[in-house]
């Protein structure tokens, strides 16, 4: 038994043994009455109650495993009291005998269906038995009521408990819905037409609903399905247009604000009608920010307004698991677009950064060749020696990309500063570089890419004949500064980052990158130099 029937048993439970206390209140208060007026039956009276409010407190007790064992001994032993104090008590005229109902009201609640109809069968079995060793003359009038009067109990409580099994059975059916679906839109799809067909009960049901990437149409019948691409058409009437739900029977019911009303039609535009081909159609509307549309329970076989919202809901959890593949869809298009641009971003500030400066040395020592073979000598053991730092960034960018590598333990410093002196070397510039502060959390990729593109961009475009670079580590944060003697940027003055990016003012890998990062920049820029300032938060 799962967890939804132990939780409706165990309430049924108390709903019994809360209805048999009051029961054995009623009964000493009838005794105490029949003792005060000296009337006869007080000892039946007496034993109901003591025996009804046992019987409540073996119901608040009974757990697994003795539990059901319980139960089922205090509903034998009910029958048998009741039985015994009406056969005693005058039969089928004994004031006891509507208590042949308590044993059947109480089993509906705790066992269903089936326990029932065998307490209706004992019952009847007392009553005919009654009639035969009732001492007194029986009225037929009184016997054909009291007979008709235990079947109507009898049905009534049996439609109830049929009726309370398929509502918990639905309840089931919802609460054990599935989540997490493939990242394939037919796998997809046909699970959630699966689930939605057992819920609803039937075999044949579709979807035709709306997405960003188009109209689509799906149908699954037993175990076949077909998933395809679909066009605008019209799918309701217009008298349907703010309906939530409707049914197509002989019997046709909408919903409109939460109101079942009846309609006549017409209900679902002719060409999907004769693409349905189903007898009966209930029809359930969903809409959310990432799809819309109908789904479609066909051939239901008695459908009443209970299914007109059950199928509402069910809609809202089709929909529930398509927006969810949307979106996850759209977060690993926005992931893959993310990745790609912080490819281009350290390929730019890293790789063709140092490979443009190798291609200046290579030029100047073919230029230098003929007149001074030693600056030849001594630019081509720079292009070899950037030569090397290239093949040993490319391997680290490479090593990145490959997370079931090791990455190396190089630390940060150590790391930055080995990239100063290659700038340096690579653009013939000295550059003063100082580390300060802890930097275990901090993201060393981005740092050292953002260092690159600073230094780099002193060097190549501003003409710099010095440049100053630190690094600092504090509880804030990481702060980089870079200082040159150049001519500056294209434009004079201070501007903060959101105005770089509003004037697209500025290297544009360096915004992107601080950006992503949720950093500051500041650049103060005049003909005597420039000054970039970057603040980043710790990697969390």
């Amino acid at each position: 038994m799962n967890i939804a029937s132990n939780v409706s048993r165990a309430r049924a439970r108390q709903l019994v043994a809360q209805g048999r206390l009051l029961f054995a209140g009623f009964a000493l208060l009838a005794a105490v009455f029949g003792v005060l007026t000296r009337g006869q039956g007080v000892e039946a009276l007496v034993v109901i109650a003591v025996w009804t409010a046992f019987g409540a407190v073996i119901l608040w007790r009974a757990n697994k495993p003795q539990g059901d064992a319980l139960l089922i001994a205090a509903t034998v032993v009910d029958a048998v009291v009741i039985g015994w104090i009406v056969l005693t008590t005058g039969g089928v005229i004994s004031p006891f005998f509507p208590l042949l109902v308590l044993p059947p009201y109480s089993v509906s609640f705790l066992y269903g269906r089936r326990a029932m109809t065998l307490m209706v069968g004992i019952g009847l079995a007392l009553y005919i038995a009654s009639l035969a060793v009732s001492p007194r003359a029986v009225d037929p009038r009184i016997t054909i009521m009291r007979f008709g009067a235990m079947l109507l109990i009898a049905l009534g409580v049996f439609r109830r408990a049929n009726y309370d099994d398929r509502v918990q059975e639905d309840l089931e059916r919802l609460a054990t819905w599935p989540h997490g679906w493939a990242h394939d839109r037919e796998a997809i799809v046909r699970a959630l037409l699966g689930r939605a067909a057992v819920a609803l009960r039937v075999s044949r049901v579709a979807l035709l609903w709306r997405e960003a990437d188009g109209v689509f149409f799906a149908r699954l019948d037993g175990d076949d399905f077909d998933l395809e691409e679909d066009d605008a058409a019209p799918i309701v009437g217009e008298e349907l247009a703010e309906a939530s739900s409707f049914l197509d029977a002989d019997q046709g019911l909408r919903n409109v604000h939460d109101s079942i009303e009846p309609f006549a039609g017409p209900f679902v535009a002719p060409d999907l009608r004769a693409r349905l081909a189903a007898s009966t159609i209930l029809g359930a509307r969903f809409a959310s920010e990432a799809a819309s549309g109908w789904l479609f329970a066909l051939d239901m076989r008695r459908a009443n307004a209970d299914d007109v919202m059950l199928a509402e809901v069910v809609a809202r959890l089709v929909s529930a698991g398509i927006e969810q593949f949307v979106l996850a869809q759209v977060i690993r298009d926005g992931a893959a677009a993310n990745e790609r641009l912080r490819l281009s971003r350290d390929l730019h500030d890293g790789l063709l950064q140092s490979l443009g400066g190798l291609a200046l040395h290579a030029q100047a020592a073919r230029r230098s060749a003929a007149r001074d073979p030693r600056e030849t000598e001594r630019r081509l053991g720079v292009v070899v020696e950037q030569l090397g730092e290239a093949q040993r960034t490319l391997r680290d960018f490479v090593d990145e990309l490959r997370p079931e590598l090791t990455r190396r333990g190089e630390p940060l410093a150590e790391r930055l500063r080995r990239l100063a002196e290659s700038i340096a070397a690579q653009w013939n510039v000295p550059v003063a570089f100082s580390t300060e502060g802890d930097f275990d959390g901090a993201d060393a990729g981005d740092i050292a890419a953002i260092v690159a593109e600073a230094l780099t961009n002193a060097a190549k475009h501003a003409g710099a004949t010095r440049i100053e670079a630190s690094v600092r580590a504090d509880g804030d944060g990481i702060r980089v500064d870079v200082v040159d003697d150049g001519r500056g940027f294209p434009f004079h003055g201070r501007y903060e980052l959101p105005q770089l990016v509003a004037e697209e003012r500025g290297p544009w890998s360096l915004k992107e990158r601080v950006a992503s990062l949720g950093g500051e920049m500041a650049i103060d820029s005049s003909s005597r130099g420039s000054r970039v300032e970057v603040r980043l938060p710790r990697a969390s």
